[in-house]
């Protein structure tokens, strides 16, 4: 059985967590002893590498059907949605066909952009693993209780089943540990529109005032927003009020049920890696990473992007 490059990032992932072979092959559905083969091929490294392991596979299938030179002509399309718009090499492919035309398979795609490496290192840097690291925490949170909280599974069903825009999830994304400036994130649940804005700190009052800046230049309602416990959104009430909203609340240490923010922060992460101080980033860089990933076509949509969903009710209505 043949790995995707989705797959193989997650054997990295589930690697560095210590997982079992068994237990890998249960969590990416395939036997055993895929993915004991699959580690045996790359046994003479330090460590599983799934760029690497995947340029492997790719060569290997190449060799065996033959790298067609009508392809060629594609390349410069491909390394300009590579390298401009950052689309993942199945955006670049799935969005050419919607447009219409004839276009390359995603695998040969790949080839094309690891082909040009030798001569652009860089372009490896464009290919995202938006891996998500879930450790055991050793000792339970310490934030304080925020009060008169309306718990998700209160949430309307309209929220639940994505069949309006106007649900939002919220989250708060950290740069560096010292208490700074921070990035306020909100994604709407049926459309993964965007909104972000940059707050001086993790504080109530800072996170607060942020929302509300954001409120004021957002395109869609607020129908509802789902927080985690983070002790930041104590200004829930502020916002019900302000915003005209209904403000729910996550269950502690369950970040699936906000999965739609959790994706989109790893989206950010493209642009914000971890560690990096928010301090001196510009509003005018974060509008435009905010209307980058807002023109980015999605596979959840069928490659429609969030702006194209929230401005043609035809495809909304689908």
């Amino acid at each position: 059985m043949d790995l995707t490059l989705s797959q193989r990032y997650k054997i990295e992932t589930y690697l560095e967590e210590g997982y079992s072979n068994s237990l890998i092959s249960d969590k990416i559905n395939v036997h055993k002893s895929t993915v004991g083969r699959e580690l045996k091929r790359c046994d003479h490294l330090d460590g599983y590498d799934a760029v690497y392991a995947h340029k492997r596979y790719l060569k290997k299938k190449c060799k065996q059907t033959g790298f067609h030179s009508s392809t060629i002509e594609y390349k410069d399309e491909i390394l300009s949605a590579l390298e401009v718009n950052q689309y993942s090499p199945e955006q670049i492919v799935n969005r050419k066909r919607l447009e219409g035309g004839s276009f390359p398979c995603v695998e040969t795609v790949y080839q094309i952009i690891y082909s040009q490496m030798s001569q652009n290192p860089s372009l490896k840097e464009h290919l995202r693993h938006h891996k998500k690291k879930r450790r055991p925490r050793a000792s339970k949170e310490t934030r304080g209780k925020l009060t008169n909280r309306k718990n998700i599974r209160t949430r309307p069903i309209e929220a639940d089943n994505r069949s309006e825009i106007g649900h939002w999830e919220a989250d708060v994304v950290i740069g560096t540990k010292a208490r700074s400036a921070v990035l306020v994130t909100l994604v709407d649940r049926k459309s993964g529109y965007l909104l972000v804005g940059k707050a001086n700190s993790k504080s109530e009052n800072d996170v607060g005032a942020t929302l509300l800046s954001m409120y004021e230049r957002t395109p869609i309602p607020w129908y509802t927003i789902t927080f985690d416990n983070g002790k930041e959104f104590a200004c829930h009430q502020k916002i019900e009020e302000l915003c005209n909203t209904v403000a729910y609340f996550a269950d502690p240490y369950s970040s699936w049920q906000r999965g739609t923010n959790e994706n989109t922060n790893g989206l950010l992460r493209q642009y914000f890696p971890k560690g990096q101080s928010m301090e001196d980033v510009l509003l005018k860089y974060i509008s435009k990473i905010e209307n980058k990933l807002n023109n980015r076509p999605r596979k959840r949509y069928g490659f429609y992007s969030p702006i194209e969903l929230i401005n043609n009710i035809d495809i909304n209505a689908a």
